[in-house]
């Protein structure tokens, strides 16, 4: 008798599609930023819908990072500006509807990670507090440079870590902690000053004369 299948709980794709889904995903992508250099090149385009235009180049760029780490399964780490690369997720947070959020960052703090990968643990951490402090709360975000380290401070208003909504924690946060890993650092969760949670992401700093410039992330 055919075995009954009702609410699945593992995955709809075996790994193996999966994988091969990420890699068919390498065009469509490589598509869209295409037709966007060429939209950018049209005369007269609003700088609005110019600056639209770029946003959705950034993504495509994101996007071809998580495609490359999930098919190559390695990390390119190089020296970034911490605070610029912050203000630059917190813009595509904003941008997706995810409500105001303030960015405090020291000047010169550099980290030393893998772009994308660190996109992808702070949009992670954001998108986790935006949802936790809801539509009249806060979020705000510290760059601070601690010695060998480099603070990622996430605080938000909401209820605390683990009382927020459905969706505000969990599989991002889990992401979030997988890429501190990798990247050589870690996650604590702690209580913050604004009543909600404070997640704090502490990245490696370059090592003096080990780094000879810095990779301005992109906005």
């Amino acid at each position: 008798m055919p075995r009954r299948e009702s609410g699945r709980t593992g995955n709809f794709f075996p790994e193996q599609s999966i994988h091969e889904l990420v890699h068919d995903l390498r065009q469509p992508v490589a598509a869209i930023s295409a037709l966007v250099a060429a939209a950018e090149t049209v005369e007269g385009i609003p700088d609005e819908v110019l600056g639209r235009l770029n946003q959705i180049q950034e993504e495509s760029r994101r996007i071809s990072g998580f495609i490359r780490q999930s098919l190559e399964g390695s990390l390119a780490p190089v020296p970034l500006d911490a605070g610029a690369l912050a203000v630059g997720v917190a813009d595509m947070i904003e941008t997706a509807g995810g409500g105001s959020i303030q960015i405090v960052a020291d000047a010169n703090a550099t980290v030393v990670a893998d772009e994308s990968a660190l996109r992808r643990t702070l949009a992670n951490l954001l998108d986790n507090a935006v949802r936790a402090a809801g539509d009249d709360g806060a979020v705000l975000v510290t760059v601070h440079s601690r010695g060998p380290w480099v603070s990622f401070d996430v605080h938000d208003s909401g209820p605390g870590f683990g009382a927020g909504p459905p969706g505000s924690s969990g599989l991002g946060l889990q992401i979030a902690e997988r890429f501190a890993t990798m990247l050589g650092g870690e996650i604590t969760m702690l209580r913050s000053h604004l009543g909600g949670t404070l997640a704090r992401l502490l990245l490696p700093a370059p090592e003096p004369k080990q780094w000879p410039s810095v990779t301005s992330a992109h906005p």
